[in-house]
């Protein structure tokens, strides 16, 4: 009989040891999955940031280009007209 008690009280220590661990494991696995929600989200608000940056730039960079046509294409009456509207700007 007193074997069947230390046998009970191993079998009962394990099951604690058991229980502990696969609650252990899934508040990790938990906290893992609602980091890499948050990380998922911070990359798509980036992506959707980048992206608005992207047509700005595209935006500048064609006004950019109208303006070295528009300088190119210049006499000397009209330089001195670009140049005093630069002064005034």
């Amino acid at each position: 009989m007193n074997r069947f008690k230390e046998f009970m009280y191993v079998i009962g220590s394990v099951i604690v040891l058991l229980v502990c661990i696969i609650i252990f494991l899934t508040v990790t696995n938990t906290c893992a999955n609602r980091q890499i929600t948050k990380d998922n989200n911070i990359i798509e608000s980036t992506k959707h940031s980048n992206d608005s940056i992207r047509l700005e730039i595209k935006h500048i960079d064609k006004d950019k280009n109208e303006k070295i046509i528009e300088v190119k294409g210049l006499n000397n009456d009209s330089t001195y007209k670009l140049f005093k509207r630069l002064i005034a700007e």
